[in-house]
């Protein structure tokens, strides 16, 4: 009878390692976090979740995250980079209007807003986000990545 009690007790203490344990929950920390088939940036794009969605983790390979969103409509496999730990919640200053672009709400919840900004810009008035700001406007297809690999004979490792 000892050893099934003992038994039990080991078993109760090694439930949570053993894939039981409370999931692990990000949220998504930037404008639009896309999600894939397969942890891989060539993996078939299966839907995005927006700025500040709570997202589950199931799963992790390298750096990416097998993720469900709280309303079960998304899954799949997102980068690390996507997500974060903190909750974004968005709050307007007083006296400030209440709407704000979603640039500016990714920006902010990274910390680079329009004030930071201007104040990085007033102690060095000969920077230009010229070509930052071009290059943010580039959008490149997955198959034209793939092209690009392909032709470069670029064989990124799995979950790269």
């Amino acid at each position: 009878m000892k050893k099934i009690v003992m038994l039990a007790l080991v078993g109760l203490i090694c439930l949570p390692a053993s894939g039981y344990a409370k999931p692990k929950t990000l949220y998504v920390q930037v404008k639009s976090g896309d999600i894939r088939a397969t942890p891989t940036y060539l993996g078939k794009l299966t839907g995005s979740a927006a700025l500040g969605t709570q997202m589950t983790i199931k799963n992790k390979k390298g750096s990416w995250m097998q993720v469900s969103s709280a309303d079960g409509k998304l899954s799949g496999w997102m980068h690390a980079s996507l997500l974060t730990k903190k909750k974004i919640k968005m709050v307007a200053a007083k006296g400030a209007e209440l709407a704000a672009s979603s640039g500016e709400m990714a920006s902010a919840t990274k910390g680079f807003t329009p004030e930071v900004e201007k104040a990085y810009k007033e102690k060095n008035p000969k920077i230009s986000f010229e070509w930052v700001d071009k290059m943010e406007k580039i959008k490149v297809k997955d198959s034209e990545l793939a092209k690009f690999l392909k032709d470069g004979d670029v064989k990124p490792k799995e979950g790269e």
